[in-house]
C-alpha cells in the first residue's frame, strides 16, 4: 500500500490516470490513501485524468464485489470505524490514561474482545469518542478547502499537493479514536513525495517524523506491556509521542 501511495503521488504530475488508479487501488486496500486522493483533487491541476484513473479501478472493483455477492460489505468499514471506542495509543486517550493512573477517577484500560484491542473507559470517554467523529470530519474538510483555496492563489502544486496530503493524514492520526502504531507509516508517502519535490523545505518535517516514529517503535512492541499496567514513565513517553504528532500537524499547517 505504501509503495502504491508513493508511486501515485510521484506520478500524478506525469501520468495522472496511472496515479489515480494506483491511489484508488491503495485506498480500497487500506482506506487511508483516500486522503491523498482527496488532497490531489483539491490541489492538482490534472483532475480529470486523476478522476478517470480512480473511477476505472473503483468501478471494476465494485463490479467484482457485486458479482461475488459481497456488495453489502463494500463500505462496512465506515460503520465499524464510527462505532469504536478510544484506543489507548490514540492521542485522544492520553488524558484518560493519566486519570487512570490516579486511580480514583473511575478510568481504566479494558480489552475489547470484538475489535481485539485495548481501549480506555470511564467518565467522558464515550462523549469524546462521539464528538471526535465530527471534529475529525471538520478538520479534514477544512484542510482540503484550505488547499483548494491556496491552489487557486497560484501556489506551486508540487509544493502544495504533498503538504496538504501530509496535513490531512496527520489530522487523521491526531484526531482519530484509533492509534495503531502502523499509522506512523501513513506519513511516509507525503514525506517521500515532499522530499523529492522540495527537499530543503521538508527537512524539518522529516526529522520530526523520524523522532515521532522512533518513540512509537520504542513503545510498541518493546514496552507495550508497561502501558497496559499504566507505568508512569511509559505513559509519559506515549504522551510525548502524542505531543510530537500535534507538533507535526501544527508545523505542517504553519
Amino acid at each position: 500500500v505504501y509503495a502504491l501511495a508513493i508511486a501515485g503521488m510521484v506520478l500524478v504530475f506525469i501520468w495522472p490516470k496511472t496515479a489515480g488508479l494506483l491511489l484508488a487501488m491503495g485506498a480500497w486496500i487500506k482506506v487511508w490513501p483516500a486522503a491523498i486522493v482527496f488532497a490531489a483533487f483539491a490541489t492538482v491541476k490534472s483532475k480529470w485524468g486523476l478522476f478517470l484513473g480512480s473511477l476505472y479501478f473503483s468501478l471494476g472493483l465494485i463490479v467484482i464485489g457485486v458479482l461475488g455477492g459481497g456488495v453489502t460489505n463494500l463500505f462496512g468499514f465506515l460503520g465499524q470505524q464510527t462505532s469504536r471506542g478510544i484506543q489507548i495509543e490514540a492521542p485522544l486517550a492520553a488524558p484518560f490514561l493519566w486519570l487512570a493512573i490516579n486511580g480514583n477517577s473511575g478510568h481504566e484500560i479494558y480489552y475489547d474482545t470484538d475489535i481485539l484491542t485495548y481501549q480506555a473507559s470511564g467518565p467522558g470517554v464515550a462523549e469524546v469518542a462521539y464528538i471526535s467523529n465530527a471534529v475529525l470530519g471538520i478538520a479534514v474538510i477544512g484542510a482540503l478547502a484550505w488547499g483548494w483555496w491556496l491552489s487557486r492563489r497560484g501556489i506551486d502544486q508540487m509544493l502544495l499537493f504533498p503538504l496538504v496530503s501530509f496535513i490531512v493524514i496527520t489530522a487523521l492520526i491526531v484526531l482519530n479514536k484509533v492509534g495503531s502504531p502502523q499509522y506512523m507509516m501513513w506519513l511516509v508517502a507525503p514525506l517521500v513525495a515532499g522530499l523529492i519535490f522540495y527537499p530543503r523545505a521538508w527537512r524539518s518535517l522529516a526529522l520530526l517524523s523520524l523522532l515521532v516514529a522512533g518513540m512509537t517503535h520504542v513503545i510498541y512492541p518493546y514496552w507495550y506491556g508497561n502501558i497496559l499496567v499504566l507505568d508512569p514513565p511509559l505513559i509519559a513517553l506515549l504522551t510525548l509521542r502524542n505531543i510530537g504528532l500535534v507538533a507535526l500537524l501544527v508545523t505542517s499547517c504553519w
